[in-house]
């Protein structure tokens, strides 16, 4: 029986291992990594992983309307080319399953912003909320290129955007850390935003392993930027 129990945890030991090297999960659940997967590919318009991780992600449990929300999201980081290949893909894994008489999970609508909402103020607080901060300032009435970016960032960004629902923060926010990781040279943005995904729920480890896969998915140089970022943020030694 001894001989027998020192096998099972030799054999555990060396999966765990072999897992570990291999960049396999251990801290995501399998929602979380495929949101991962989806947000890496999109970010380098790899079409043809985004659309393998987006049938994964299906098969995990998220929703048509969830992976619809990832490519909503990506505009605003990676730009509108990369989110309309995005959402080209993810509509073309809606018409295969649709002519296959395949039922696919569409999941929860985005909502709407109120028409009479202070978007300004609830983009600032958004902010404040995400990432720590206790910003107060007013709306500015300028409209120079700073200005307007402002205005724009927390109007449109976190409001219009965030506002939708669909995915939580936690998510919102290990996507976009995500995906300035697989752009690259953006670390200021990538920081911040890692800062955010820590912030809103996502663990050390968890960041840790989607450090593993960008690097697995994206490039090593990638990865290893993401590694440094990460322990950074978390304090990880």
């Amino acid at each position: 029986m001894k001989k027998i129990l020192s096998i099972l945890i030799s054999m555990a030991f060396c999966f765990s291992v072999s897992a570990k090297s291999r960049g396999d999960s251990m801290a995501l659940d399998s929602r979380s990594k495929s949101i991962v997967e989806i947000s890496a590919y999109i970010a380098v318009s790899n079409l043809d992983g985004l659309k393998k991780a987006m049938e994964e992600g299906l098969e995990a449990g998220l929703s048509v309307n969830e992976i619809g929300e990832l490519c909503v999201q990506s505009y605003a980081y990676v730009g509108f080319p990369r989110s309309l290949l995005a959402e080209g893909v993810l509509t073309s894994i809606v018409k295969e399953a649709d002519e296959k008489g395949k039922e696919l999970e569409w999941g929860e609508k985005a909502k709407e912003v109120p028409s009479d909402l202070e978007k300004y103020e609830y983009g600032r607080e958004k902010i404040n909320s995400l990432f720590g901060r206790n910003a107060k300032q007013s709306r500015p009435v300028s409209t120079d290129y700073n200005s307007s970016t402002d205005i724009f960032l927390k109007e449109h960004l976190f409001t219009d955007i965030f506002y939708r629902g669909v995915l939580s923060d936690k998510e919102r926010e290990l996507s976009t850390a995500t995906m300035l990781a697989s752009l690259g040279n953006v670390n200021p943005m990538f920081t911040s935003h890692t800062q955010g995904a820590f912030k809103n729920g996502n663990s050390k480890e968890e960041l840790e392993e989607m450090a593993l896969i960008v690097g697995k998915l994206i490039g090593k140089k990638e990865g290893r930027n993401a590694e440094n970022i990460v322990k950074q943020v978390t304090g990880a030694k």
